[in-house]
């Protein structure tokens, strides 16, 4: 990936380098890696993405100061290419491209056959069986990070915030009563979470 902006195969990258974890985001998703390839990425903790009017040189001791229009430009493609590795990272990890990603936890009854009933009234859903984390011993904190990097929320039956911190602002939390399309579905629209226009 080139460290300077420039057009590559028709990707437009931002004058700042990306960090070497977007980078390792970006080769697993491109290399046909599994879901679980990308959460071993996000195991450890995340970088600080640099803001590219941030990095401007110095000259004489001082920091030089770029235009202003040039920063936002610059900014601009960051955002793009953080965009587009979620963009990656997203159907890497299953999901589609359209629609809020959602994550049926394993701690869910029935979530593979929950998260195919969601998909048959048209949401972004997949079970973590799907998905390739269920049996896996994975914590949540890698599973939070990529659900934050894709947009995506957690279907849980998890109530408490456990040693390891829960899905947080993530989670959609259920009981027993709620695991039910019906309700799961009225959950989903209170929280802002619609199906897919068809």
């Amino acid at each position: 990936m080139p460290s300077a902006g420039g057009d590559v195969n028709g990707f437009v990258f931002p004058m700042t380098p990306p960090t070497d974890q977007s980078v390792a985001i970006t080769n697993a998703a491109m290399s046909g890696a599994s879901g679980q390839a990308l959460l071993d990425i996000l195991e450890e903790p995340l970088e600080e993405e640099p803001i590219p009017g941030d990095l401007v040189g110095r000259k004489g001791g001082r920091r030089s100061r770029t235009d202003p229009l040039e920063q936002e430009r610059a900014r601009a493609a960051h955002q793009e290419l953080v965009n587009t590795l979620a963009a990656a990272a997203r159907v890497k990890a299953g999901f589609s491209k359209d629609g809020v990603p959602i994550l049926v936890d394993e701690n869910v009854v029935h979530s593979t056959a929950l998260a195919a009933q969601l998909r048959a009234e048209g949401y972004n859903a997949r079970s973590a069986e799907e998905v390739g984390l269920a049996n896996q011993g994975v914590k949540d904190p890698p599973i939070l990070r990529l659900i934050r990097f894709i947009g995506g929320r957690v279907i849980t039956g998890d109530h408490g915030q456990g040693r390891d911190g829960g899905f947080k602002e993530r989670a959609i939390r259920i009981d027993r009563r709620g695991q039910y399309l019906g309700p799961v579905m009225r959950l989903l629209a209170t929280q802002g979470v619609h199906p897919i226009a068809r």
